[in-house]
């Protein structure tokens, strides 16, 4: 008999397939149903995870869809704070991403320093 997993079985295991399939040796397909998992997950390591490779590919496009998809709490860490500034530089709205700079250079760590 088989046996039957529950949405969150099923997500899980997609998580953990999507977290293999985070190099750049992926062919188009795998790509597209990885960044669907990802999109559908609930787990912030592996949504960070998505952005850091965005990064690593110098994906802005990508950067900025991951960026939104983390949640509230996980944004407010440093280096996120840091990469939303820098793609509101990128998109003239410098006020938004001077306040942020700002509030990053009152802090002590690598994001305030750079």
């Amino acid at each position: 008999q088989a046996q039957q997993l529950n949405d969150d079985q099923t997500q899980e295991l997609r998580d953990i397939v999507a977290w293999r399939l985070m190099g750049t040796d992926v062919t188009d397909e795998q790509a597209r149903w990885r960044d669907d998992a990802v999109m559908r997950s609930n787990s912030v390591s592996l949504v960070e995870r998505r952005v850091r490779m965005a990064l690593g590919t110098g994906d802005r496009r990508g950067l900025n869809t991951w960026l939104a998809r983390l949640p509230m709490d996980a944004k407010e860490k440093d280096e996120w704070r840091y990469w939303q500034a820098d793609m509101l530089l990128e998109r003239g709205r410098e006020d938004e991403a001077k306040e942020i700079l700002h509030s990053l250079m009152q802090q002590r760590g690598f994001y305030p320093m750079a």
